[in-house]
């Protein structure tokens, strides 16, 4: 007796990354976007490659499944807020929102 099993790659592959929508509501458009896990020294790419995420709207960036990153956001003036060991395990919607003289993060 003979028993064929065939299965893709794809779907025996284990999932090495995870889908994050960033909002922006901050009430002005946001020029730079940085993501990295945290501790590492470097920022990387701007995941807005270019482009620039307006208020009221929202990107999704794909990242490597890791618990806790850090988020950078610039302006057009230059102006910049970073956060620090953001907890993504389980989240998907990262909201950034206007708290004060600055911003927060909100998760959902």
């Amino acid at each position: 007796m003979v028993i064929l099993f065939s299965a893709s790659n794809q779907a025996l592959a284990y999932k090495e990354f995870d889908i994050l929508i960033i909002w922006n509501k901050t009430g002005r458009d946001i020029y730079f976007l940085y993501l990295s896990p945290s501790g590492q020294e470097s920022w990387g790419r701007d995941r807005l490659n270019k482009e620039v995420l307006q208020d009221e709207s929202s990107t999704v960036c794909d990242v490597p499944q890791k618990r806790y990153w850090d988020l950078k956001i610039v302006f057009e003036d230059g102006d910049s807020y970073t956060w620090r060991q953001i907890d993504i395990d389980h989240k998907v919607s990262v909201t950034i929102v206007p708290y004060g003289a600055g911003y927060r993060i909100k998760q959902i």
